[in-house]
């Protein structure tokens, strides 16, 4: 029965997608069929290749496009406004050389499949970015559809952590059921961030709908336990907060110290946070203790990118150029995981794509994602500047925001192998509005969020 009940929500957002009647609601399905993974914990990827998600990542995206570039012939512009707007960026190039580069990597990597599955997804962050700022060219996205995704977004994590007992949340063998909807915790907070960063610079909503908004956002994300969320959270709240301290920001700051203080008075609030993912991350940093490894999942991490820069070091000095191949870095799942056994990606063994892109692409790969990096954190450093100036700007200011997060996730999670997650489509979205609502001297660099 709850295999049902998600293959119709499922169904039912994507045919909300494709109808070609109302523009602005396509986007908001898509952004809330992110959510839905119909994968799942014990899908095969490594020999498997998942029809829906295929379908989410790459055919979906490429109808929005469509669709995005007819309604702009209907009202008299061209309808590669868009990809002429993106074409004229040198960041746009440099994600080109890396996708095509990753293809061609294929031939001599020694898991195809996977290496085709990370190609495609590359692909699909092209396509979701590009169908994103076609369809916001003539402004069909607003702070009303980004409430609207928001709550779609909370909702299905309702339905999916209260109502169907946390069993489909995807990526999770151990099912920890932690607050997330059909996807995995780390992307859903990822995407939670990322929307209402958007919210938060927002021209349109007042002092009281940004506290709102932030307490909201900030609670679902300490709901899911990822870590990486909330410290991305508060970082975009930060870059906000520190543009310009005007009587909104004032009010949310107070609001948001009085909303901790009164929580953590409560006892039982307490002891929770003592008890979560958060209070063991606090317990790590007391004194005496003997630092991150204390945490579980951290120390685990630190030992995997251990071992595979000591792989990197004793192998052959030719794959330092052109390294192993696309998705070759599965292989590191029996090396330094210990996981050998268990059903994992080959492209979610790293948990970290600037090893990936060392390890799988080498010098080759490096140099593109060095230039794509150098130009996203001038870009945010810019447009936080000029939104501070400008009102109108706001999306650049979200843009900034956003980096923080963007950067933990390079750092510590699988971004470029989840083209239709909700944190990977949050992100495009974010670049998206400010690619297509700034000026040409102050458009975000590249095509992708990744």
């Amino acid at each position: 029965m709850s295999e049902l009940i998600v293959t119709a929500i499922w169904g039912l957002l994507a045919l909300l997608v494709i109808q070609p009647f109302r523009a602005s609601w396509a986007v908001v399905a898509f952004l809330a069929l992110a959510n839905v993974d119909m994968s799942g914990a014990w899908f095969h990827s490594d020999e498997q290749v998942g029809v829906a998600n295929a379908v989410r990542s790459l055919a979906l995206p490429a109808w929005l496009l469509l669709l995005g570039m007819v309604r702009l012939r209907l009202a008299g512009r061209s309808p590669l406004a868009g990809l002429r707007r993106v074409a004229r960026h040198g960041g746009t190039w440099l994600w080109l050389a890396l996708v095509g580069y990753a293809a061609v990597a294929i031939v001599w990597s020694p898991m195809k499949l996977a290496g085709l599955k990370l190609t495609g997804a590359l692909v699909g962050h092209t396509l979701v970015f590009l169908a994103l700022v076609t369809h916001d060219l003539h402004r069909r996205v607003e702070s009303r559809h980004l409430l609207a995704a928001l709550l779609a977004m909370v909702s299905l994590g309702v339905l999916q952590t209260y109502v169907l007992g946390g069993a489909f949340e995807a990526h999770s063998a151990q099912l920890a059921h932690r607050f997330t909807s059909f996807s995995s915790p780390q992307s859903f907070a990822v995407g939670l961030v990322s929307l209402g960063s958007l919210l938060l610079w927002s021209p349109a909503a007042g002092r009281w709908a940004r506290l709102a908004g932030t307490l909201g956002v900030l609670g679902v994300v300490a709901l899911t336990g990822s870590r990486l969320g909330l410290l991305g959270a508060v970082g975009a709240l930060l870059v906000w907060l520190a543009r310009r301290f005007d009587r909104q920001r004032l009010t949310v700051l107070v609001g948001l110290v009085l909303a901790a203080a009164l929580s953590l008075a409560v006892p039982a609030v307490r002891q929770s946070v003592q008890e979560s993912r958060f209070g063991e991350l606090a317990e790590a940093a007391a004194p005496g203790s003997s630092g991150v490894d204390e945490v579980e999942s951290v120390g685990w991490r630190r030992s995997v990118f251990t071992c595979v820069l000591h792989e990197m070091r004793v192998r052959p000095a030719r794959f330092l150029l052109h390294g192993s191949g696309t998705s070759s870095s599965g292989l590191m799942q029996g090396v330094c995981t210990r996981l050998f056994m268990v059903n994992i990606n080959p492209n979610r063994v790293l948990h970290n794509e600037f090893l990936r892109v060392a390890f799988d692409w080498g010098l080759a790969g490096a140099l593109p994602v060095l230039g794509l990096l150098a130009l996203l954190l001038r870009t945010g450093w810019r447009g936080w500047r000029v939104a501070g100036r400008r009102p109108a700007a706001a999306a650049l200011g979200a843009l900034a925001s956003t980096v923080p997060v963007l950067l933990l996730a390079l750092a510590f999670e699988n971004v470029l192998q989840a083209a239709s997650a909700p944190g990977a489509v949050g992100l495009a979205l974010v670049f998206a509005l400010a690619a297509a609502r700034e000026p040409q001297a102050e458009l975000p660099p590249g095509s992708s969020p990744a």
